[in-house]
């Protein structure tokens, strides 16, 4: 990753916003957004923003990359998904390097988020895997 003195989950945090930038040009990625959440009224700090429109209509995704030494349990999903509800995004996708704990999956999908176990670099071309 980056050598420069940021912390390790900024230094991931922008990985990510650099390969959904480069994934989806079409796209606007903005790292360490700030959104209204639509239920709670308070401003939402969302790690990566992607703001798209897909036949005409706008789509929201929003992304939050943990660079944890364990996996991530339910709790971790289940305030994202409240995030990913509060500011009425499209699609909520959860990286985290040390992967999710087995019992998440099925909590995941039901709540429309999306599960990305690493970042990497392949080749030179950064890609989400």
């Amino acid at each position: 990753m980056a050598t420069d003195k940021a912390p390790h989950w900024k230094q991931f945090e922008r990985l990510a916003e650099r390969i959904f930038a480069e994934l989806l040009p079409f796209a606007q990625v903005t790292w360490n957004d700030h959104l209204l959440g639509q239920h709670s009224m308070r401003r939402r700090q969302i790690d990566v923003s992607i703001r798209a429109q897909v036949s005409g209509q706008p789509i929201l995704s929003i992304v939050q990359a943990k660079d944890t030494s364990e996996a991530v349990d339910i709790g971790v999903v289940d305030a994202f998904a409240s995030v990913v509800r509060d500011v009425r995004a499209t699609k909520g996708i959860l990286i985290c390097r040390s992967g999710f704990d087995r019992t998440v999956y099925t909590y995941a999908r039901s709540a429309g988020i999306e599960l990305l176990t690493e970042v990497r670099v392949i080749a030179g071309a950064q890609t989400v895997a």
